[in-house]
This record gives structure tokens, sequence and C-alpha cells, in this order.
């Protein structure tokens, strides 16, 4: 309520027009009062007010990985962002003060979450990655609740505090009721030290996640790189990376990456002995094949069979199959590998399994369910993708490109 008192009173000039948004997260007996409170100063002072409930939600989508106080946070500046952009809303403050900062930094030290994110809060960027015409602000950063208290005081500001805040029993209000007195009872120690601390990290991080930014946007992540890092630097490498492509799609927008899983990532990539292996993030896989890791997403559809009459050009999976004249009047058919299959190579009198030519080309087992083998009308396998051509009957007719190279292995 501070803040929206200053923005009304001495901040008046920079702005158009006030919007209020309050989030109504159904998980309190008190959040209709706090809402009908908000409602009430809004209409009194002629402000805009909209309300988003986001309890039903947030029961939905709570699961071993994700808590509740993880997906309130994210329903709640996603109902942020939905407001603004049809508010035509630019900026967009939240009322966090300087104890927030040093609590936050505490309770991600404490619970091992500082190796990959930063102490402090996260960036603008993470909470609104998809849209850039939004920013995000926190003007009483420097304040600390004390000063806050004191202008409401002074100036007779109207609020409502959540009962919750005063109970010890969540982990950051143990940090801010009987954590930080103590430390800072103790003559010459202070809690908000450590944002100092957190913000010299912060630019380490920055400065390596920058050094390191063509690698982290790209679709493989060399294994050797890994291996050839500091171990600190090495898993924020990986979680960066990973945090990347999860924010490619809104399949995973709700997945939140935990250290423990960034751990178990770096110890599997730099095991030499593994040559495949596949690690699950929501409906993205990480697959280590060979010296690469790269990514994949479960909901893309893979061609299994293929039918071909004709001449012309033919779309499997990431293939284009171009077929010309034949005298012969070939028909081909197109399909994905299987178990037993072998290909007679080009001057030789052997055959090979498929499953050979896909190990001697280093070919992840994802990528091998992908491939078109090809068969004429004898049903003889006359190509394996573009990796291997047979000289039986009904080869010289046919040609293969591998479209997308960002995905090639």
């Amino acid at each position: 309520m501070v803040l929206l008192h200053l923005l009304q009173t001495e901040y008046q000039h920079t702005y158009d027009r006030l919007y209020v948004y309050h989030i109504h997260h159904g998980q309190r007996k008190a959040s209709d009062d706090e809402c009908r409170f908000i409602k009430s100063y809004c209409h009194l002072h002629d402000i805009s007010v909209r309300v988003g409930y986001i309890g039903r939600d947030i029961d939905s989508m709570v699961n071993p990985q994700n808590s509740i106080q993880q997906m309130s946070r994210v329903l709640r500046y996603e109902r942020f962002i939905q407001f603004a952009n049809e508010d035509q809303v630019s900026w967009i403050l939240t009322a966090h003060h300087l104890d927030d900062l040093v609590e936050t930094a505490y309770f991600r030290l404490w619970t091992n979450r500082f190796s990959h994110q930063s102490l402090l809060f996260d960036s603008v960027r993470t909470a609104n990655e998809a849209d850039d015409r939004i920013q995000f602000a926190k003007p009483l950063i420097h304040y600390s609740k004390e000063d806050i208290y004191n202008i409401q005081k002074q100036q007779s500001i109207d609020f409502y505090e959540d009962e919750t805040n005063k109970s010890s029993k969540y982990h950051r209000n143990y940090i801010r009721h009987e954590i930080i007195p103590k430390i800072n009872s103790v003559e010459n120690f202070s809690a908000r030290n450590i944002v100092n601390l957190s913000n010299q990290l912060e630019e380490l991080k920055v400065f390596i996640v920058k050094s390191f930014e063509q690698t982290i946007q790209g679709h493989r992540l060399k294994r050797s790189l890994i291996s050839e890092q500091q171990q600190t630097v090495a898993k924020l490498i990986l979680f960066e990376w990973v945090k990347f492509h999860l924010k490619s799609t809104k399949l995973n927008e709700h997945f939140e990456i935990s250290q423990t899983e960034i751990d178990q990532l770096y110890t599997l990539t730099v095991n030499n002995k593994i040559k495949n292996y596949t690690f699950q993030w929501g409906q993205m896989t990480i697959n280590i094949a060979y010296e690469v890791l790269y990514v994949s997403f479960e909901d893309i559809e893979i061609d299994q069979l293929l039918h071909i009459e004709c001449p012309g050009k033919y779309q499997f999976n990431e293939y284009e199959i171009i077929v010309t004249e034949d005298s012969h009047n070939n028909q081909y058919t197109v399909r994905t590998a299987q178990q037993h299959d072998k290909i007679k190579l080009i001057n030789q009198s052997h055959y090979k399994k498929v499953n050979r030519v896909f190990i001697d080309h280093k070919v992840p087992l994802k990528q091998r369910q992908r491939i078109p083998v090809i068969l004429n009308s004898n049903q003889e396998i006359i190509a394996v993708g573009h990796l291997k051509h047979s000289d039986m009957p009904g080869h010289q007719f046919i040609t293969i490109y591998f479209k997308n190279k960002e995905n090639q292995i």
C-alpha cells in the first residue's frame, strides 16, 4: 500500500494511467477480506483494479517438482503479464523491499539453490521471457521493512497484512523472525551484508554466461566442453542451456529446474562410459549421445511409413527424399528401422546390420527412430537415410537429404 500511496502522491508525473493488479490465491480464509479491502480502496480513489483468481490453478499444478510457493509465483506473473497486455501496460511495479531481498538470499543459500540461480531475486527477463514490451521494477528495493512501516505511520496509510507472515512454520518466515534478528544482534554483524556478496557473485555469473552465450543457445552441447570446465562453471552452463531450451517452448513453462537434477545431468555428462542416455525434463528430453548433448520434444510426431509409387519429392520426418524417373517403375517403401534390418553395401558381397550403421555413425538412440529406411519393390533395403546406400536395384533413382542441419548429430 505504501508503493500505491507514493505513486498517487509523489510520483503522479511518472505515468499516464495507474492500474492495480491483485492476485487472489484462494489459499487462506482472509484472502476474500484482503481482496475486498483492495477493491474498496481502489474504487474510493478512482483507480482501475483487476483481480486474478489462481487458487484452482495452483491446486492442479502442485506436484513433487513444483511447490505451492513456486507455482503461486509462476501464476502471479503470468496473470500480471496477461492483464498488462490487455491494458497495454508497459511497466509492472512490485513492492518488494530490502528485507525481502535479504530473506531470499539466505533462503536460496541454505536450500542449495544458489549454484545456478542468483542469491537475490530472479531478473526481470526471467519473470517475463516471452514479452519484451513489458518491464518489471521494484521501486522499494532499497527500503527496509522498518522504513516502510515508518512511512505508513507518518502518512497514515491503510494497509492489510497477511497473517501467515507471523508464523515461523514457513522457511522464509523462520529466516525472518528467528535467524536474521540473531545475526543482527551480534556486534558488527549485519544480515544485509549478504546482499553485497550476492551482487558480486551475480556479476561473475553474468560474465560467465555471457562468455558461453553461443554455446548456451545452441541446439547441441559438446560433452568435452563441460568436462573441461571447473565443476561450478560447468553446472552453471548446463543450467543455462537447459533453461534456454525449456523457455523456447511453452510446453515446459511451469517446470522448475532443481539443483539435484543439474548435479545428476553433470555426473552423466562427464562419465565417458555413458554413450547414450535420455534425461526427461517435463516434455523436453535431454539426450546424451556419444560426444554431445541435444534436446528433443515429446510432442513431435514421428513418420513411420510411406509408400512411393511415382517420381517426386517426399518428406519423411526431417528428411527429403527425391525420386527420379525410373524406367523399371520401381515402387518404394519408406519406414523406420526394425530390429533385424540389414543392408548390402556398395561393391561388397556381405550385409551389414542397420543398427551397426547407426553405431558406426554415432547416431543417438532418439534420432534412429526418425531416419528413413528405404526398400525397393523386392523389399530389399537400398538406403539408410543419408548414411548408407546399397547397390541393389532402384538405389540410383533415390536421393536423400537431411534438412534440419541444426539438429544433425
